[in-house]
């Protein structure tokens, strides 16, 4: 890939050099350089497109660049902790692609789109859009899209409470892409299973699938997905001890997706871990500790208050001051509610 970059410079080519770029973003999205240079790489694939000159890509590549560009940055800006740019980047991705009239780039962009919800919880968008791409997909012999929101739709079922039917979804999709040789995510699909595994009250068969996926990113080495493998390893550690149980591990894999997260600056995910250790920590009547670690996370955030994940957080960073026997003025957004 670097070297595509370098020929692309070398030759001063535009169409060359606005590929080379989207190809390191897509290619570094979950690799060990993280996400934010591949927001950098789409970021330029974007900004260098221009119909005019490059409206032949598609026929070249069998793509358009805009659309998975796009569709690839909104999954990034979502972790990166821009949930309103992530789904304004994933609409502009469907509506390009509707526009261009091409199936696979609209099955590319409803797929990613799918894949947003489920990062963000958004249930029952997440399941309807895993849907349509199925559907889509199927029509138009895409098999890897329809394996993938297979996969997609096992998770959303399970939310739905039909673990059962859920799993076996997710492990017929796991079977279908490892023999069409896709690894790329698939320890990010383990971790669904995983969840899936959690639900279904099964910790046991939980914890051997985020082994799996660990050893898994070793050859992959999709090391920002650490964090939210870190994250189900201690929910699972702490519903396998029961809630009462103090169990060190658990805080320990949480410390550790907020380690990972902070490295990589996924802050979605140190959301979630900072959630879960603040959440932990008050239970324990460590309500100082919890607040110095979630209030000023919750405060670096400019959007996104509507959001499962802030709304958790604001709500318990409201239960923190009352325990603390603090008033409350109203919440700013993108700040913590300040105690007077």
């Amino acid at each position: 890939m670097q070297r595509l970059m370098q020929a692309a410079q070398d030759a001063a080519d535009p169409a060359l050099l606005l590929m080379a770029h989207f190809a390191l973003g897509g290619m570094l999205r979950y690799w060990r350089d993280g996400l934010v240079p591949a927001r950098w790489h789409l970021e330029q694939s974007l900004a260098l497109y221009d119909p005019a000159q490059h409206g032949t890509l598609a026929a070249r590549y069998g793509l358009y660049p805009q659309v998975s560009s796009l569709a690839n940055l909104a999954t990034l800006l979502w972790q990166l902790g821009y949930p309103e740019q992530a789904r304004q980047r994933s609409h502009e991705a469907v509506t390009l692609a509707h526009a261009a009239g091409s199936p696979f780039d609209v099955t590319v962009a409803l797929a990613y789109d799918a894949l947003l919800l489920q990062m963000c919880h958004a249930l029952p968008q997440a399941q309807a859009q895993s849907e349509a791409v199925i559907a889509l997909a199927t029509q138009h012999g895409f098999a890897h899209w329809v394996h993938s929101c297979g996969v997609l739709r096992g998770w959303g079922l399970a939310l739905q409470g039909q673990a059962g039917e859920g799993i076996g979804h997710i492990r017929q999709g796991l079977e279908h892409l490892s023999a069409m040789g896709v690894h790329l995510m698939r320890p990010y699909v383990l971790g669904l299973l995983a969840q899936v595994y959690q639900w279904a009250g099964q910790a046991d068969a939980g914890l051997a699938t985020l082994a799996e996926a660990r050893r898994l990113i070793q050859v992959t080495e999709e090391s920002v997905l650490m964090a939210p493998l870190a994250i189900l390893q201690g929910d699972l550690l702490h519903m396998q001890a029961g809630p009462a149980a103090t169990v060190p591990q658990v805080e320990a894999c949480w410390r550790q997706a907020l380690a990972v997260a902070r490295h990589h600056q996924t802050k979605a995910w140190e959301q979630r871990a900072a959630l879960r250790l603040s959440q932990r920590w008050h239970r324990q009547g460590q309500c100082t500790q919890a607040r110095q670690l979630l209030a000023p996370l919750y405060g670096w955030f400019t959007e996104g208050f509507d959001t499962p994940d802030l709304q958790e957080a604001r709500a318990v960073l409201y239960a923190l001051a009352c325990h603390s026997g603090q008033r409350l003025s109203p919440p700013h957004p993108g700040r913590a509610s300040a105690a007077t």
